[in-house]
């Protein structure tokens, strides 16, 4: 359930890390800020994706009451 938390919410950077990128890039030559962030996080949403369809999601049973090693 842990692992599960943190790739969605790495999923979440993702794309609001690619829609920043692209929104600062559009402002710097003086593009549209609204398409280039609407541009940024669907391309961000394309990329976890294909992230997480080249590597996939590792399956782990959390168990807190195991034992530490």
């Amino acid at each position: 359930m842990l692992l599960k938390m943190e790739d969605e919410l790495l999923d979440y950077a993702t794309v609001c890390a690619t829609g920043l990128i692209c929104l600062v890039i559009a402002l710097l030559f003086g593009w549209s800020f609204i398409a280039a962030l609407i541009w940024g996080c669907l391309t961000g949403a394309v990329q976890a994706g294909a992230i997480r369809l080249i590597h996939g999601r590792e399956q782990i049973d959390f168990d807190p009451q195991a034992p530490v090693a």
